[in-house]
């Protein structure tokens, strides 16, 4: 029967045993501190990292509204200009304008028109 006495002590002699072995490689102090620093080294520029990450982005510059407005309405200018220049004239299908003889002539037609449908005009 095995009691939690013998089984502590078996417990102590595999940590003994592992320890035994741990020391037995071929690490020295010197290559411990290597190690020890390469980490630390690490861990610092995660924490840079991490920092920039975590930074709100413009946080205490100064920032001139007007002015980004101003760029702002620039920017949509030149939009608005490109669109305007990129309008091919063919795509425009105006009705054409009726010079001014024509407009007479058609002026002097509903004239003539009107008078003969006065009641009593014959033509």
């Amino acid at each position: 029967m095995r009691t939690r006495t013998t089984e502590g002590l078996e417990n102590m002699g595999f940590a003994a045993k592992a320890l035994e072995g741990a020391h037995k490689t071929d690490w020295d102090i010197d290559k411990v501190h290597d190690l020890m620093d390469d980490i630390a080294e690490q861990q610092e520029l995660a924490n840079e990292i991490s920092g920039a990450i975590s930074s709100p982005m413009g946080f205490g510059m100064d920032i001139d509204e007007d002015e980004l407005l101003a760029e702002l309405e620039d920017m949509e200018q030149e939009d608005i200009d490109a669109q305007i220049l990129d309008i091919p004239e063919s795509s425009i299908n105006l009705p054409s304008v009726p010079t001014a003889y024509q407009r007479l002539q058609l002026s002097m037609k509903m004239r003539k028109t009107w008078r003969n449908s006065l009641p009593g005009r014959q033509n």
